[in-house]
């Protein structure tokens, strides 16, 4: 089926200037509003699947979990890791032309394994360019960035697309790199901001965030902010991509063909390096985001726990002798451990005239302290 434009981008003969950032958040924005439930419908049903293996796997705790639960959650989340493939597929569709939910996730099952395909072939290339001092990683990064584009609306595969793509950003790719960095310095900055949020503001609200829920609200709420975000960024990329590819339709004839060679040389050396940089990561311990948010939650717990025992000190003139102490008066719900929901470790020192609690972190399986006088993170005990 052809594309259907609905911003109505001309072709030119010449290389003008790529459409400019404000220009392109404000056509984004045009798009996104005026079909949002589409993009809603599309992108929400992933996040659904997740939410019910999410609640099942909430309200039956570790130690009450029968083997059929335990295999109905996995099967949830494998359906939902699926269906968030088909829906990458079914917006990218979608955002060019009028169309319904089940339409789009008709035709996404379609293109489910060459999409799956390219994917892996563009992950190759971009881990084979990172072995090579970072730099060639993201210049591959650059030039594949819209092959899913072509595969969906021009139906090239694999490879085609790849060059097709990168013909697309020959002469553009300072323009296209600072387009694309720009939305993912949004994205970090958003984790950051939420990251700082789930690790400090919930502790004014620790009657709803408890320790058993904490991370059931936090991911949720992470879920849910990328049903949201997903439209918004696949048609980001689509109003990028139509616009250059109206402005290099007529110089592509001129462009010469691209080495196969050189592109399955480069998956070669991806291949090799994505077991080596997996073993890497598993003996440094590299943290994933969801580790980093209930680290930042424990320092914050630490910090407020602090600070009531202070106001403990201040009424009694002693310190308590358990964190048990300090409810219901200095606390609501003393704050636990977000992952097992145990306490933190807490003990009177210096003969009663000090105290410390400590909690281990999972970044570095190392106890951070907070004293009495001072805090003291990674302390040997």
């Amino acid at each position: 089926m052809e594309e259907q434009s609905i911003l109505k981008l001309k072709p030119t003969n010449v290389l003008p200037k790529l459409i400019s950032i404000s220009d392109l958040f404000s056509s984004v924005i045009k798009v996104y509003f005026s079909r949002f439930g589409l993009f809603f419908g599309i992108s929400i049903l992933p996040g659904a699947v997740w939410f019910v293996g999410k609640i099942i796997k909430f309200y039956y705790p570790p130690d009450a979990v029968s083997v059929p639960i335990s295999l109905l959650v996995i099967a949830l989340f494998l359906v939902s890791s699926l269906l968030s493939v088909l829906s990458v597929i079914a917006l990218i569709y979608a955002i060019p032309r009028p169309t319904s939910i089940v339409e789009a996730y008709k035709f996404s099952t379609s293109k489910l394994f060459s999409f799956l395909w390219l994917g892996l072939i563009n992950t190759l290339m971009i881990f084979g360019g990172l072995v090579l001092f970072v730099i060639p990683g993201i210049v591959v990064a650059v030039w594949l960035s819209f092959s899913s584009f072509i595969l969906i609306y021009e139906n090239l595969n694999g490879f085609n697309a790849l060059f097709k793509s990168k013909a697309y950003v020959r002469g553009y790719f300072f323009p296209v790199f600072g387009r694309i960095i720009f939305p993912i310095a949004i994205i970090f900055g958003l984790s950051f901001f939420l990251g700082v949020l789930f690790g400090f503001g919930s502790n004014l609200i620790e009657s709803v965030i408890t320790a058993r829920n904490y991370d059931f609200f936090s991911s949720s709420l992470l879920q849910l902010v990328s049903v949201f975000f997903l439209p918004f960024i696949m048609i980001y990329q689509y109003v990028l991509y139509h616009d250059l590819a109206s402005k290099k339709i007529k110089t592509m004839e001129a462009q010469p063909k691209e080495n196969k060679k050189s592109f399955i040389l480069v998956c070669i050396l991806g291949l090799i390096s994505i077991p080596i940089f997996i073993s890497i990561s598993s003996i440094i311990g590299i943290p994933s985001s969801s580790v980093i948010i209930r680290d930042q939650k424990r320092y914050s717990d630490l910090l407020q726990i602090q600070s009531r025992i202070q106001l403990y000190h201040m009424d009694r003139k002693q310190y308590p002798i358990s964190l048990d102490e300090l409810t219901p008066k200095y606390f609501n719900f003393t704050p636990k451990d977000p992952l097992t929901g145990n306490a933190y470790d807490y003990r009177i020192i210096l003969n009663g005239d000090g105290y410390e609690v400590c909690s281990r972190l999972e970044s570095n399986l190392s106890p951070a302290c907070i004293t009495s006088s001072s805090t003291k993170s990674n302390k040997s005990r």
